[in-house]
């Protein structure tokens, strides 16, 4: 987080986390910048990058980047105005956190492009999705 006791390093909007400290045997470890993804990820697919926990909690504290479900986040710049467009994306984090879902019903219909009526209305509702062979469920996310 923001913490104005801290000494902070420029990173993601700004100062958002301590500074480099200096870890086993006196080396300074490094904070790597990092731009968040433009699509849906996780922790664990960022990680490899140095991105911790920690970092995305200051992340998402000032901005940088959006929960778009527990455990899925995107680049707040990412977040599409259209409604329809950004019921994909939810659709998208969905299967980014659980591999195998398929989108089913209205929302498979809107990602097939295929004519709702009041498609809007329905992007504003629940994504719902489904694993192959099992009872689509819907996700209130």
């Amino acid at each position: 987080n923001c913490r104005a006791s801290q000494p902070l390093s420029t990173d993601l909007c700004g100062a958002i986390g301590p500074s480099p400290v200096v870890g086993d045997g006196g080396a300074v470890k490094k904070r790597i910048p990092w731009s968040p993804p433009r699509t849906p990820f996780t922790i664990a697919q960022v990680a490899h990058l140095g991105v911790t926990a920690r970092r995305l909690d200051s992340a998402l504290s000032c901005g940088a980047i959006t929960r778009l479900r527990q455990g899925v986040y995107i680049a707040s710049e990412s977040i599409p105005d259209d409604p329809v467009a950004l019921h994909l994306l939810r659709a998208q984090a969905e299967q980014v956190a659980t591999p195998g879902l398929v989108a089913s019903r209205e929302t498979a219909a809107i990602a097939h492009g295929l004519p709702l009526p009041m498609t809007h209305r329905s992007a504003a509702g629940s994504v719902i999705i489904t694993t192959v062979f099992s009872f689509p469920f819907e996700s209130t996310r």
